[in-house]
């Protein structure tokens, strides 16, 4: 009511012309419990309507009906604002309301539909139609939906409580104990590793997980070129390093691996004509390059086993640190300046 007639006041003061053409007026009868119609008698029909219905609820519709969440007797206002007639007029009339008080009651039933996944349905009173609802799962998940679908990652005892709420000031919350069975199967985990014939074709081998059936995959070779196939292969026309990507859908998972492999184009660079040694070999922290080539200023790569890149420099002496290396089988390939690129192979103990 407050804010009625503050608005009210303050066009009462700004108006220069206050003449008697506005007449607010208006019926009411009650329909049915704790819900009013209010039947607009005022003139002119096309002024501005503002309702305030002393439960601190409001409305701009000519004729509302209005739900009071509980009986009693209300002071209702009607004021009318006509902008071009330069007028404002206001009714207030007082209003018994009969009937039993609305009151909510938030509540839920459950039901497990495969491992780990519980469907709730909410069964709140009066109805779940205008009210809003906030769920708690009892692991720190939440949800507004009016009857959701939660997956559990772990089997266990879990307090899941409900609260609905409305803007008539009527607020219930209710809570109960779930059992929840069984483990829901991992999320999906795109993966793949590749192989290459050291002419720029290179084969990927999809190991994404749970498995491959049943998913669409999509791969982004790095090269502007792609392939929806499971294990696809990809031809490269230059030695280099390229960022490829697997993307794996269903219709509940998606996830997407990218990961940067080096392609080695065999041909006869500067160091296969002058001839190139490591030692020592098996190396533990340094590895040297022996060659008449001039090695400084060569760009490198070390690969493991698989093609995968693990580490890249470029020499500024000949030798290379490779102490922080994994024991096993290394390859370090190595690019001149014609872009050519020779590669051996070397143990880290």
């Amino acid at each position: 009511m407050k804010a009625l007639f503050t608005f009210i006041i303050g066009y009462l003061i700004l108006s220069s012309n206050l003449a008697a053409q506005c007449n607010a007026s208006f019926t009411w009868t009650q329909t049915q419990n704790n819900v009013i119609a209010f039947t607009n008698a005022s003139t002119p029909t096309s002024a501005g309507m503002f309702w305030d219905f002393g439960d601190q609820q409001t409305s701009s519709q000519i004729s509302p009906t209005h739900t009071y969440f509980n009986p009693g007797t209300y002071q209702v206002c009607l004021a009318i604002v006509d902008s071009f007639a330069g007028c404002v007029d206001i009714f207030c009339d007082t209003i018994v309301v009969t009937g039993n008080p609305t009151v909510c009651a938030a509540n839920f039933t459950w039901v497990q539909t495969g491992p780990g996944i519980i469907s709730f349905t909410n069964t709140s009173t009066p109805s779940t139609s205008g009210y809003s609802f906030s769920w708690n799962f009892g692991n720190s998940q939440t949800s507004p939906a009016v009857s959701p679908v939660h997956t559990y990652a772990s089997p266990g005892t879990y307090i899941v409580c409900l609260t609905m709420f409305n803007t008539s000031n009527c607020q219930s919350t209710y809570c109960d104990t779930i059992q929840v069975t069984g483990t829901p199967p991992p999320p999906c985990q795109a993966a793949f590793t590749f192989t290459q014939n050291g002419a720029g074709v290179v084969q990927f081998t999809n190991t994404s997980l749970p498995s491959t059936a049943g998913y669409f995959f999509s791969w982004n070779f790095g090269n502007s070129q792609g392939s929806l196939q499971v294990s696809p292969s990809a031809t490269y026309a230059a030695s280099g390093s390229y960022i490829v990507c697997l993307t794996m859908v269903d219709s509940t998972c998606q996830s997407t691996v990218c990961d940067t492999i080096q392609v080695i184009i065999s041909g006869t660079s500067e160091l296969d004509l002058l001839g190139w040694s490591l030692y020592p070999n098996p190396a533990n922290d340094v590895l040297n390059v022996q060659t008449a080539a001039g090695i400084r200023g060569m760009q490198y790569h070390i690969l493991d086993i698989s093609g995968r890149e693990v580490y890249a420099g470029v020499f500024s002496e000949s030798r290379i640190s490779v102490g922080d290396l994994l024991p096993g089988v290394y390859l370090l390939s190595v690019r001149d300046e014609s872009g050519k690129v020779s590669t051996q192979r070397f143990m880290k103990q």
